[in-house]
């Protein structure tokens, strides 16, 4: 019972690639909201840059968690009226597949080749790593106009779940990102979030677009929401 290399690289490849796929390179007015068990949290980025944008990874151990990436002084909505209730309910079947998908991997993964079970085994793993994929992408499919998703969007979701398991992890923020929050971004903080952090997070913006010089000037992004 031990892992050899290629054991190894297996599970650090596939952590590697959900890494990968988890991070995010924000702009200088960008933001990341993601809702975990006690509300709402914000983040703007680490305090460095890379490519002129700033990194973010958000927290990778809970896959499942709603996680939309906003301007922070975007203003539009869509056309249509948006229903947050049918889109959570809508949600949660893709949050149970990133959730099975992160123990498949990085679980299950390591306990069969560590405990070095028969080929059988680790073939009904490969079968459940993508039969949960299908299905979560099954599902977008048929709930496309509750989630928010447009032709494309979707087309990039299915391609993105179905090519690599390790993506598939991502499916629930997946169609978070590419449906947004649509509603204007500073009513949902004033809801969502204490004085205290909207002042912090404004802070940082501020600092960025108005004291970051070129840099600051050159990361600010394009109107429209970034999926």
């Amino acid at each position: 019972m031990t892992f050899d290399a290629a054991d190894a690289a297996l599970v650090i490849g596939a952590l590697a690639l959900y890494l990968y796929d988890s991070a995010m390179l924000l702009y200088a007015d960008e933001i990341v909201l993601t809702r975990g068990r006690r509300g709402w949290c914000v983040s703007s980025g680490s305090g460095y840059t890379l490519d002129r944008r700033f990194p973010v990874l958000g927290q990778p151990w809970a896959p499942w968690r709603p996680q939309f990436r906003e301007r922070w002084d975007r203003t539009a909505v869509a056309e249509a009226p948006r229903d947050d209730a049918a889109f959570y309910s809508a949600l949660r079947p893709l949050q149970w597949a990133s959730a099975l998908q992160f123990v498949w991997l990085f679980a299950a993964l390591p306990a069969v080749l560590f405990l070095r079970a028969p080929i059988e085994t680790l073939l009904v793993l490969a079968i459940a790593v993508y039969a949960t994929s299908g299905a979560a992408v099954a599902f977008a499919v048929g709930q496309r106009d509750r989630l928010g998703l447009t032709k494309r969007a979707l087309l990039t979701f299915a391609t993105d779940v179905l090519a690599c398991p390790p993506f598939a992890i991502n499916a629930a923020r997946k169609a978070c990102l590419a449906r947004g929050l649509q509603t204007e971004v500073q009513a949902f903080l004033a809801s969502h979030l204490r004085p205290e952090e909207r002042v912090q997070v404004a802070r940082v913006i501020r600092t960025r677009l108005h004291g970051g010089g070129e840099a600051a000037a050159a990361s600010q992004s394009e109107p429209g929401p970034q999926p």
